[in-house]
């Protein structure tokens, strides 16, 4: 009985506030959010909240699978980024995720820098060995032409 009246409430909860309805901000602030309430408690009190957040994360889970799909429509990008950018849920997530670019771009100028610094040492050790070996061995003309062309 519960189980059924939790359902159906689930479902009139679907019909207004459509699709990931509960995490937008244009649904959070609507006079008509007074049944979020209710039916959270009633999930908590049935033991259904994992269900109902393993049945979010599904659908966030083929969000994102529809995005990295090659055949997506621009019109479903753009529903998909309305319904994810005007969810206050998700404003956090933006700001760490801002953060996370930012911090892979300074580990790349640092790898770049690594890169860069080793690949002056080892033009540096290629000249010292070319001329290591124009010193020790003046006769070997072709290891020295090979060595001062590709300086």
């Amino acid at each position: 009985m519960m189980a059924e009246l939790i359902s159906i409430e689930y479902n009139i909860f679907k019909t207004t506030f459509g699709r990931l309805g509960l995490l937008c901000q244009k649904h959070a602030s609507s006079p008509n959010n007074t049944p979020n309430v209710p039916f959270l408690k009633k999930c908590k009190e049935a033991g259904l909240l994992d269900y109902l957040f393993e049945e979010i994360l599904d659908k966030v889970h083929c969000i994102q699978e529809t995005l990295m799909c090659e055949t997506t429509s621009e019109s479903v990008y753009e529903e998909i980024g309305t319904l994810l950018f005007d969810c206050r849920l998700f404003e956090d997530t933006f700001v760490n995720f801002q953060a996370a670019i930012e911090q892979k771009i300074h580990e790349s100028q640092e790898r770049q820098q690594q890169l860069d610094e080793q690949i002056e040492l080892l033009q540096d050790l290629k000249n010292n060995v070319c001329l290591f070996q124009e010193n020790r061995d003046p006769e070997l003309s072709s290891i020295s032409t090979s060595c001062s062309l590709s300086s």
